[in-house]
């Protein structure tokens, strides 16, 4: 079965981020200022043009949405040529000698995490998760907040550190605001922001009470990212504990102060929510949304959003009908025979020996055009299938 968890973050990422990681230009230094700046590492792609697997992952991983999505929040993403340039330095810098070789580098240019060879979507994220967690020394800021230190510095770090490790950094940041007489000084309106976690929160209510503050400070930009991250942590939450009032929260906050992407919000947060519920009458509401409007044309897309209808609802006709027809929709998108043949197993799996004969003769058109390996294939599973 399809984890609900995956499922939703998927379709947030493909929602609400381009495709793919967004590789900045510009000097190597202009990158280890900007992060710096916005208190992130630099992630290198270290490659060489003629290196293989630095081929295939520029197709296949920085191209990813789900990738994409966490490397261009969480990173400043730069791609370096290890054989001419500012790459020659850095080569020898840091001890570059196989390809690819993906660095995760701190502001002040020290070597955070050096990861060789090729590394699929997922065990990238994985890789990065660990580089981010390794470069923050919360132990430290720990150690001196339980020793009395509340220094506005040693507070705003010790909350960030919280943030960037994903544990709850609340009641901390509820603990310094108390203590603060103006809320409004440009300190602490970017504690504010930064702190402003979860949509459901007392920090967010003043995140909402200083808006016009706030984006005079830092812009409307980075508002509506902590709305969106604010949201999209609230709606984790009413997926784990199947609350849907918390739900009905981060979509409003959306509504109210992000409202460009208020509707896809909307639709990818409610399907991890009902999917999880197992509510699939609403589930189907709003899949056949995302279908539409989103992976109408993403033949492979649609193939996995038809399996975790027919993996989360098994023996409900409403499901079947619909996986049916994101299962047609994604053979029509293909133009593959294998789709059309995807297509014709599950109707004879339904007991649609009818259509299923047509979705094949469709898919012995296409094979004509594919090539013998392709006709063979479909004559072999068409002959299965008249035995059975």
């Amino acid at each position: 079965m399809y984890k609900v968890f995956v499922s939703f973050f998927l379709l947030l990422s493909g929602w609400m981020q381009a495709q793919g990681i967004a590789f900045r230009s510009g000097t190597w230094q202009e990158a280890l200022d900007e992060a710096d700046r916005q208190g992130k590492l630099v992630f290198v792609d270290a490659y060489a043009v003629w290196c293989g697997p630095c081929k295939r992952m520029d197709e296949n991983v920085f191209t990813d949405a789900k990738v994409g999505a966490f490397f261009n929040d969480n990173f400043v993403n730069v791609k370096m040529d290890m054989e001419k340039g500012e790459g020659l330095k850095l080569r020898a810098k840091y001890s570059v000698r196989a390809y690819p070789t993906l660095l995760f580098v701190a502001g002040d240019g020290t070597l955070v995490e050096s990861v060789v060879g090729y590394r699929g979507p997922e065990d990238l994220i994985v890789a990065a998760e660990a580089a981010i967690k390794k470069s923050i020394p919360i132990e430290k800021y720990e150690s001196a907040y339980l020793e009395g230190n509340r220094t506005p510095e040693l507070v705003y770090n010790y909350v960030h550190a919280l943030n960037k490790t994903g544990k709850s950094s609340l009641k901390v940041a509820n603990e310094y605001l108390r203590t603060q007489t103006d809320l409004s000084t440009p300190e602490n309106l970017r504690f504010i922001l930064m702190a402003a976690v979860e949509a459901d929160s007392r920090i967010f209510s003043l995140l909402e009470q200083y808006q016009n503050q706030i984006t005079a400070l830092e812009g409307t930009a980075m508002f509506q990212a902590k709305v969106l991250e604010a949201s999209t942590n609230t709606a984790k939450k009413a997926i784990t504990y199947t609350q849907e009032d918390l739900l009905k929260t981060a979509v409003e906050k959306m509504k109210s102060y992000y409202p460009e992407k208020a509707a896809d919000f909307e639709v990818s947060a409610s399907m991890g929510f009902f999917l999880k519920a197992k509510d699939e009458k609403n589930y189907l509401k709003y899949c056949n949304s995302y279908v539409r409007d989103v992976i109408s044309d993403n033949p492979l897309g649609l193939i996995k959003q038809a399996r975790i209808l027919l993996d989360n609802f098994p023996g409900s006709r409403k499901s079947m009908d619909a996986a049916e027809d994101i299962f047609a929709l994604a053979a029509t998108a293909a133009q593959d025979s294998e789709y059309y043949m995807l297509y014709a197993d599950l109707l004879f799996r339904h007991g649609k020996a009818e259509k299923a004969m047509e979705a094949l003769e469709q898919a012995e058109k296409i094979a004509i055009e594919e090539g013998e390996a392709s006709k063979n294939r479909v004559e072999s599973y068409k002959k299965k299938m008249g035995k059975s």
